[in-house]
């Protein structure tokens, strides 16, 4: 529910994959048990989405441009 408050719509296909479509591209995000995916194409729209700290702790995270 919250994903979709932030303009992520679920995939019909794959019911764990959420897409949220912007100007600048699109976000991503794919979801398995505990664990979070996030991608996308630019890197403030990234960011925007991540939770903050006090939420979650993040392990690593990778840009590739």
């Amino acid at each position: 529910q919250r994903l979709r408050q932030m303009g992520f719509s679920p995939l019909r296909s794959v019911s764990s994959l959420f897409i949220q479509k912007e100007q600048n591209g699109s976000v991503s995000i794919l979801l398995y048990v505990d664990d979070i995916v996030i991608a996308g194409a630019d890197l403030d729209e990234i960011s925007c989405v991540k939770p903050s700290s006090r939420q979650s702790t993040w392990i690593s995270a990778t840009f590739i441009t």
